[in-house]
C-alpha cells in the first residue's frame, strides 16, 4: 500500500531545484543566439554556463541579447554595444588643419610627418575603449587631394576600423611635394590632421 504524505509538511521542506542557464551562440560571430534551462541546452553544441542573474536580466529584457557576445578565448559572455556606423552626410569634409581649428580630443587624429611623407591616423581612447563591435568591417577611407581641392586627388586610403582600433595605422604618400588637403565622408564627429 503506498505511503500517504502530508502535503503541508512536505511543502515545508521543499526546496526547488537550482536553474541552470545556458547561452547558446553563434560560433563563427560569437553572438548569443538563445538563452536556454539546462532542460532545453542538453542537444546544443556551441554553448556556455551563465550566471542566472544575467540569463533573468536578458530574459526580462533589462540587458538586450543582441548586445550580448562570446568571447571564445576566455568563454565568458561580454555586453558590447554595437555600433553600426552611417555617414553622417555624403558631403565629402576637409579635415581640418590643427594651425587653424584646434579640436579638442578628436575621435580620429591623423599626423604627417614630412620627412618621411609617412601618414599616421591614431583612433582616440575615448573611442578605442568603447567595448564596440563594428558591424560589417566598416571601412573608412580618405582622399589625399591637392590643397582645397577635393577633385584633385593624388591617393586614396582606407583602412577598417576594427585595425584602426587595434593599433595606430601609417601610409607613405607622394603628393610630389605639393600641399595637400584630406577629405573624408565623416563617419566620427571631430576629426583633426596635424604636421608634425
Amino acid at each position: 500500500m503506498e505511503e500517504v504524505i502530508d502535503f503541508d509538511n512536505w511543502i515545508k521542506n521543499y526546496s526547488p531545484p537550482d536553474l541552470i542557464y545556458w547561452a547558446i551562440y553563434n560560433p563563427e560571430t560569437g553572438e548569443v543566439i538563445g538563452i536556454y534551462p539546462d532542460v532545453a541546452a542538453k542537444d546544443q553544441v556551441h554553448k556556455i554556463k551563465i550566471e542566472n542573474d544575467l540569463a533573468e536580466d536578458i530574459m526580462n529584457g533589462i540587458i538586450r541579447m543582441n548586445t550580448c557576445f562570446v568571447d571564445l578565448d576566455s568563454d565568458k559572455i561580454e555586453i558590447i554595444e554595437k555600433y553600426g556606423l552611417r555617414k553622417i552626410d555624403d558631403i565629402m569634409h576637409r579635415v581640418p588643419d590643427y594651425k587653424y581649428n584646434k579640436v579638442e580630443n578628436p575621435d580620429l587624429l591623423i599626423e604627417y610627418e614630412s620627412k618621411s611623407k609617412k601618414l599616421t591616423f591614431t583612433m582616440s581612447d575615448n573611442i578605442r575603449n568603447k567595448k564596440v563591435y563594428w558591424m560589417d568591417e566598416t571601412v573608412v577611407s580618405f582622399a589625399i587631394t591637392a590643397y582645397n581641392d577635393p577633385y584633385h586627388v593624388f591617393q586614396t586610403i582606407t583602412c577598417t576600423l576594427d585595425n584602426l582600433k587595434e593599433n595606430p595605422m601609417s601610409f607613405v604618400i607622394d603628393t610630389n611635394g605639393k600641399r595637400f588637403s584630406i577629405f573624408t565622408r565623416r563617419l566620427f564627429k571631430k576629426y583633426l590632421y596635424r604636421e608634425l
